[in-house]
């Protein structure tokens, strides 16, 4: 545990603001969706305050802490625990359950990581084309929780949309499906993830090249520097073949999981030397 006054400052002035909302703002779009984006940062900058967690994984946090809010609504805990009475908790917490909350959620959890990263990069402990630990265990934390996310918001809006039968049932099941699946997604990636950094660097360049290893750099750089420019391509065609909005919801999803694949991919082109006469700070090239 820790006290943070930097992060406790800021979670003090988000909750005025959504105090302000939620007194003074009476729209469709800030006040309903807003005050979700500000929501997940105010958990974040709470939770900051307070322990020693790094960003990636506090945000991370902070976004399941607004998942499991919004779950608790599909229960109607809202008007068991009495929020719709207070216009406060009702702003931050919400009193219904909206997938278009969770598209907001991401807004904010995006918000955070971009924030964090131009604050590190300014104060030197990131340089500019390089990916770091911490910033790869976000990208695989995102991985299932961003599966969850997704699909809560896509299957809705499938539905609404009127390519599904008007049966509940017809989207409950893939809504269902994709916690377990997300559930092996998270083992798999956690699990490369932590292989990947055993006995390795803190950082690597995005573009490593091992010259001194280079079997090891084509074989990596062929299958997931491969997958992720095959995911990519696949984005983008999506992306300018015009397709329904909530489609673009998995364009999203498939360019972070190119970004891990790239970002698993350098850091295995940095494993540590076990003698001074290997180094691969020595040997790499971009």
């Amino acid at each position: 545990m820790r006290w943070h006054g930097g992060y406790a400052t800021c979670a003090a002035v988000l909750l005025i603001v959504e105090i302000g909302i939620a007194l003074f703002v009476d729209d469709n779009v800030i006040r309903p969706h807003g005050g979700d984006v500000l929501a997940v940062m105010l958990l974040y900058c709470a939770v900051r305050a307070v322990t020693r967690l790094p960003a990636g994984v506090a945000a991370m946090t902070a976004f399941t802490g607004a998942i499991a809010i919004e779950s608790a609504q599909l229960l109607d805990m809202p008007e068991q625990l009495g929020w719709q009475a207070n216009p406060v908790l009702r702003t931050i917490f919400g009193h219904a359950f909206d997938p278009v909350d969770i598209a907001a959620y991401a807004i904010g959890l995006s918000a955070i990581l971009l924030l964090e990263a131009m604050r590190a990069v300014r104060a030197g402990r990131m340089v500019g084309g390089t990916i770091t630990p911490a910033t790869l265990w976000s990208l695989t934390l995102w991985l299932p929780a961003g599966f969850v996310a997704v699909n809560l918001v896509y299957w809705p809006a499938v539905l609404a949309s009127g390519t599904l039968p008007a049966d509940a049932d017809s989207v409950a099941i893939p809504m269902l499906q994709a916690i377990p699946t997300a559930a092996v997604l998270g083992i798999v990636a956690c699990g490369m993830t932590w292989w990947a950094l055993r006995r390795r660097p803190a950082t690597a360049r995005w573009t490593e090249w091992r010259r001194d290893r280079p079997w090891r750099s084509w074989f990596w750089s062929s299958t997931l520097g491969g997958a992720a420019l095959w995911l990519t391509a696949q984005a983008v065609f999506d992306i300018t073949s015009g397709p329904p909005t909530y489609e673009l919801l998995w364009s999203g999803y498939g360019l972070t999981l190119a970004a891990w694949l790239l970002g698993v991919r350098a850091i295995l082109m940095v494993r540590q030397a076990r003698s001074g006469s290997d180094n691969p700070r020595d040997n790499r090239s971009s």
